[in-house]
């Protein structure tokens, strides 16, 4: 048994999967394991900055439970993405202003980062102070979909291409232990159902390919849980209640874990 250690969690990409985030966050709070940092890559990123700065998983689900893709899809066909972004963001600082979450990551109850990918040097950037919402847009930009986020010389996308679970990031802000909770499920065979849409095919493809590019990453986490969710639609709000219940049923596998390896 080790003695007091700092717990981070590492929230990953995966659209509506992410709201299994919920459960997971649920069980640890049910359980008393606190949690010394987070950190989160698109929906990760999103959950994440609420949660640090002080929003409670009922409200979170309370919150989302009215949300429709319609809230937050302001379509406006520009050469580098068809959705602005805008309306998610006012959703997004609506919820902050709710849950009285601070506008600055350093006033955040728990260590934060978020993290997005330069689309000039390919590279991921951690947003580890400054404004939440500048952090939360440029992480949550999805290629092809959102408009890529220009914040000065910068031209920020998702995190998730390069770095779908933020591992190393928890570890910079100083967790001993880190949980990386990867939402989308690595190794799941997917069926000719799975990707019976254009939209389903592209977001599988995306899928495989940052999974590839971040694997290396994931696995220096010191507990991966890889959340398989049949049935739940990554661009879909429809299925948030099935979603946030799978992530109680790997919260609890979690819970179990730390609680036999490790004191917090």
């Amino acid at each position: 048994m080790q003695n007091k250690l700092k717990l981070g969690l590492a929230l990953g990409s995966g659209g509506a999967f992410g709201f299994a985030f919920l459960g997971i966050l649920d069980e640890l709070n049910k359980a008393n394991i606190p949690v010394y940092a987070i950190s989160g890559s698109s929906m990760g990123s999103i959950i994440g900055a609420l949660y640090a700065g002080g929003a409670s998983v009922s409200d979170m689900q309370q919150f989302c439970k009215k949300l429709k893709l319609i809230n937050i899809i302001d379509l406006s066909f520009g050469k580098l993405g068809f959705v602005k972004g805008d309306k998610a963001l006012r959703v997004i600082k609506k919820a902050m202003d709710r849950f009285k979450v601070p506008n600055n990551i350093e006033d955040l109850k728990i260590k934060f980062g978020a993290v997005a990918t330069d689309v000039y040097t390919a590279k991921s950037v951690y947003f580890t102070k400054g404004d939440v919402l500048q952090a939360l847009r440029a992480s949550f930009s999805i290629p092809g979909i959102f408009r890529p986020y220009e914040l000065g010389d910068k031209l920020f996308i998702d995190g998730g291409p390069i770095c779908r679970v933020p591992v190393r990031l928890a570890r910079n802000l100083g967790a001993d232990v880190v949980v990386g909770l990867d939402c989308v499920g690595s190794n799941e065979k997917y069926t000719k159902k799975d990707v019976d849409s254009y939209s389903k095919l592209i977001t599988r493809i995306m899928y495989i390919m940052d999974y590839n590019a971040s694997k290396k990453e994931i696995d220096e986490a010191d507990i991966t849980i890889d959340m398989h969710q049949p049935g739940v639609d990554p661009i879909s709000f429809k299925n948030l209640e099935k979603s946030i219940e799978f992530g109680r049923k790997y919260g609890k596998k979690l819970v179990k874990i730390l609680k036999d390896k490790y004191e917090f």
